[in-house]
């Protein structure tokens, strides 16, 4: 299991620094196996979106909540994804928690991030 920790920086200009340290943490706690199961199923099987017309940005945190919660963690709501355009943190709101009030259909060409927070316990 590796931890990452990501680093954001805004500067006035507009520009954006963004740089990732990964580690692996030398104290293995019991859930970590749990999680280590968790991560790749919702990168291969939940998070890919299947664009249809019945596509929900709503769906996205369902999936995620409801397979965070099947392995006995929760999904933090204080934190979302978020589109990627001429501003790095702009429309829509992807909120990875269930029974969010998400409104929009996702469509072609748009860009957004989905980057939850899990936690144990």
């Amino acid at each position: 299991m590796q931890l990452a920790l990501d680093c954001i920086v805004e500067l006035i200009l507009g520009l954006v620094l963004w740089t990732t340290f990964v580690f692996t943490p030398w104290l293995v706690l019991p859930w970590t196996k749990q999680l280590r199961l968790l991560a790749p199923w919702l990168r291969k099987q939940a998070l890919p979106c299947k664009l249809s017309t019945r596509s929900t940005i709503r769906e996205i945190g369902e999936v995620i909540n409801r397979h965070a919660t099947m392995s006995g963690f929760s999904v933090v709501k204080s934190y979302c994804g978020h589109g990627i355009g001429e501003l790095f943190h702009c429309a829509p709101n992807i909120p990875h928690y269930g029974r969010n009030k998400a409104v929009g259909i996702m469509k072609a060409g748009q860009t957004f991030t989905i980057e939850p927070m899990i936690n144990a316990g």
